[in-house]
């Protein structure tokens, strides 16, 4: 356990993959891999976080995505669907969709009031169906099927608290602003950087 190891078709024998984790004598950590479309291996651990290994020039990259309570969440999933987008499950901190060509993410996080929200911010299992769809495994055993879209276009839901609502109209301003007018939720605006009010 811990342990990444590669296998040398010429030598016909198990090589141990030295990576930034594994000094540890006493490690008894979990390691989830998935292999990306540009053959880079991902690793994903309940301890030290989630790190990208360059297969060809033999290179690890930490990849921290701290939390509120930690440096890095403790994950208990992995994945890399068909769009070579990586999908990290973690434990209590939510979804994670990771683009692996800069690294950027998107988290996915349960939201009471939102019911178009994952179900829980433990996610045990996720895959994908040959449609494109990925299915979400929640540690309470819950479901969750995220329908394949279009990447780049991404959900608002109209309020600053994540609580979906009617949107009536929606006007861009030169300082590239969105006014979003809603019904009975008053004006959003969303400023460029993301930021709502």
């Amino acid at each position: 356990i811990g342990n990444v190891y590669s296998f040398s078709s010429q030598n016909m024998e198990l090589v141990l993959l030295k990576t930034p984790y594994n000094n540890n004598t006493n490690n008894k950590e979990i390691v989830k891999l998935v292999i990306d479309k540009k053959d880079k291996l991902w690793m994903a651990t309940e301890l030290y976080g989630l790190f990208q290994y360059d297969i060809e020039k033999k290179k690890f990259k930490e990849l921290n995505y701290p939390t509120k309570k930690s440096k890095h969440p403790m994950y208990l999933s992995l994945y890399c669907d068909s769009d070579n987008y990586i999908w990290a499950g973690t434990d209590g901190d939510g979804l994670y969709k990771i683009d692996s060509k800069n690294d950027s993410i998107y988290k996915y996080r349960h939201a009471k009031a939102n019911r178009f929200s994952v179900s829980d911010n433990s996610i045990n299992h996720i895959n994908e169906d040959s449609f494109g769809n990925l299915w979400l495994v929640d540690k309470k055993g819950v479901v969750n099927i995220l329908p394949f879209n279009n990447s780049e276009i991404k959900y608002y839901s109209g309020s600053t608290n994540n609580i979906p609502t009617v949107s009536l109209s929606i006007l861009k301003t030169s300082d590239k602003s969105l006014w979003i007018g809603t019904d009975g939720e008053g004006i959003t605006r969303v400023f460029p950087d993301k930021t709502t009010k």
